[in-house]
């Protein structure tokens, strides 16, 4: 099969998305995840970034992205341990612009995963965020492992599949 020329003047453009796109082999965005249930796990890094929270009307508005990445302990499906990243907690910087019911619960459920994250791996309750995640990325950088129960669930609404995590106890100290 020969490539059209028009196509092949293209590819140059492309390069660079192409370049830096993760392969996808059919996990999903996320790449592979345990199957549904409770593992045990190593936090091993965390992210935090500006992302826009996305109203169910489209509107967005100013936020953040919390993103963890774990290492299975136990790995039953592989000689070396897998990681894995988790699912994306994303939150409006002010709750208070979101208009939305529906936005306004999604706001709540991933504020109290996030903080259920944060607390889970700090080992204590947490007030204030920009603290909390201070103390969470310096601890999870540092030398001693973070050890946790991560479970992994899917959600099924119509023909997509969503991947959500919780952290539900610490296995540290």
């Amino acid at each position: 099969m020969a490539i059209d020329n028009t196509v092949k003047s293209m590819f140059a453009q492309f390069q660079s998305d192409f370049e830096n796109a993760q392969a996808d082999n059919g996990h999903g965005g996320l790449g592979w995840w345990p199957e549904a249930g409770d593992w045990e796990v190593f936090v091993t890094g965390m992210k935090v970034e500006s992302s826009a929270f996305r109203q169910s009307d489209g509107m967005e508005i100013p936020g953040f992205m919390c993103q963890f990445t774990y290492q299975m302990i136990d790995d039953p499906g592989s000689e070396e341990p897998r990681t894995f990243q988790g699912s994306p907690i994303r939150v409006a910087a002010d709750p208070s612009k979101i208009t939305v019911d529906g936005s306004k619960i999604k706001q709540e459920i991933e504020t109290k995963r996030l903080k259920g994250h944060l607390e889970t791996i700090l080992g204590k309750s947490v007030s204030n965020p920009q603290l909390a995640m201070e103390e969470a990325d310096t601890a999870i950088s540092g030398d001693t492992p973070i050890a946790v129960m991560c479970r992994c669930q899917y959600n099924t609404r119509g023909s997509r599949t969503y991947k959500t995590e919780y952290l539900t106890q610490s296995l540290s100290g």
